[in-house]
């Protein structure tokens, strides 16, 4: 039997390039889920006939009428900030990251080893 064997590793600094490159990926993995579902939710609400219900109130008031296109244009220049804050703030993590290392020389990180039985 064996016991858990943990190691320390020390992590000294993040690159600045692999956190963009991370940050910007899951950003667009996240952007493009926020707009299939944008319009997964769009189709299923005027499927159901929601829209024909509240339309009539909506184009009183607006004196506009919404469509398909009305609602993903603005919420596709929302997903677009969202790329672009997600990459800033991990990048600006990354150099908070590296700087904080600095200071107190290095960050410790337990690892632990899993051995295959």
């Amino acid at each position: 039997m064996q016991s858990d064997r943990c190691r320390l590793e020390t992590v000294n600094r993040i690159s600045i390039k692999s956190a963009f490159k991370f940050g910007y990926t899951l950003a667009m993995i996240l952007a493009i889920a926020s707009i299939i579902a944008i319009a997964v939710l769009y189709l299923v609400l005027n499927q159901m006939g929601i829209f024909d219900s509240v339309f009539p109130v909506i184009d009183d008031l607006f004196k506009t009428h919404i469509s398909f296109r009305t609602i993903l244009v603005p919420m596709s220049a929302v997903v677009l900030l969202e790329v672009i804050s997600t990459t800033v703030l991990f990048v600006f993590g990354a150099v908070v990251y590296n700087f904080t290392a600095a200071i107190v020389d290095r960050i410790q990180v337990r690892v632990r080893k899993e051995v295959a039985l």
